[in-house]
């Protein structure tokens, strides 16, 4: 198998002004959407069963079993496929603890002599490799802690480097988005309100509500930043400008198959249903559907959206040409 560990990304990020920032680190710990809404609006939950991520758990580490190393081979863009399927463990599920331990905080845009411009949040992942002043910064810990735990054939790493800096882009950004709903949620559980990511997105709180629902992995100086970034004009401007565009879809083809990406999903039918039942096609039916939705045969449930309907119908049509085609 592959090299154990990448201790440095040799391509720094791209963006002009990265070069001339630095940052303070964030946590030690190792532990946009609708209109207005009040913190009271959320109904008292009764005892349904919870579903989703658990809060309080985001930054332990889940290692392999026997110190053993997760086998991966890179699909796509910016996934990766389990060359052995193992059920227990997923790759997403350290990676996303790692980047909030190693989560940097508040970085410094800087002019070219050095003088401090501003302070702001970290939001990207390419803000992980801005605490220069220390030896390793935290983007160059998150990859060799990620490969520490996982490898590639020698002859895919680049190309998995290549996958897993997509990867991490986006994962960065969900990670930060999720942040203000999972205070949300926080703030309301103390409160004896039970709510889900549903009903939590479209809630804005007061300053002081935010600062009331603190996770774990962000500490108390930076956590202040976060609350006054979320209660800012940029933000929320932002955050309406990605409804519209959202509203703006007659017909969204939303996925329901749960956190898996389209790769592992199509291990998890392969593996339960066999390769019959696994082919592209029979993995999107399925992400739309929902996975509860499977019956005993490893059919997909009913697909809800129109968008989706029309996509299974034209897959079907390409299925078929191709395969009169190759007759």
């Amino acid at each position: 198998m592959a090299r154990g560990a990448r201790h440095a990304r040799s391509n720094r990020p791209a963006n002009g002004r990265a070069a001339q920032r630095s940052a303070s680190h964030g946590t030690t710990s190792t532990g946009g959407d609708s209109q207005r809404t009040t913190s009271a609006a959320p109904r008292q939950a009764g005892t349904p069963k919870k579903r989703g991520r658990k809060l309080g758990s985001q930054t332990k580490l889940k290692l392999p079993q026997q110190g053993a190393k997760v086998a991966l081979k890179p699909e796509g863009d910016m996934q990766f496929s389990y060359v052995n399927y193992k059920p227990s463990y997923k790759y997403t599920t350290p990676l996303g603890a790692i980047l909030k331990r190693e989560y940097p905080g508040l970085v410094e845009d800087r002019d070219e002599n050095g003088e401090l411009i501003r302070k702001r949040l970290a939001l990207e992942w390419g803000d992980y490799f801005l605490n220069t002043e220390m030896t390793v910064t935290s983007g160059e810990r998150t990859l060799s802690e990620f490969w520490r735990l996982s490898e590639v054939e020698d002859d895919l790493q680049e190309e998995a480097d290549r996958v897993l800096e997509k990867y991490l882009q986006k994962r960065v950004r969900d990670m930060m988005y999720q942040a203000r709903v999972d205070a949300v949620k926080l703030y309301h559980r103390k409160r004896g309100q039970e709510i889900d990511d549903t009903l939590a997105r479209p809630i804005e709180l007061e300053y002081e509500q935010y600062m009331d629902g603190q996770l774990q992995w962000c500490n108390d100086d930076v956590w202040p930043e976060l609350c006054t970034y979320w209660c800012s004009k940029d933000f929320k401007v932002k955050r309406r400008r990605g409804q519209v565009a959202r509203s703006s879809s007659e017909d969204i083809a939303q996925n329901h198959g749960g956190s898996r990406p389209f790769t592992e999903t199509q291990q998890v039918l392969q593996a339960k249903f066999g390769p019959e039942k696994a082919s592209p096609m029979d993995v999107y039916a399925v992400m739309k559907s929902g996975m509860k939705d499977i019956d005993s045969t490893g059919s997909s449930g009913a697909i809800r959206t129109r968008k989706a309907q029309k996509r299974m119908v034209c897959m079907l049509y390409l299925s078929i040409y191709s395969k009169i085609t190759k007759k």
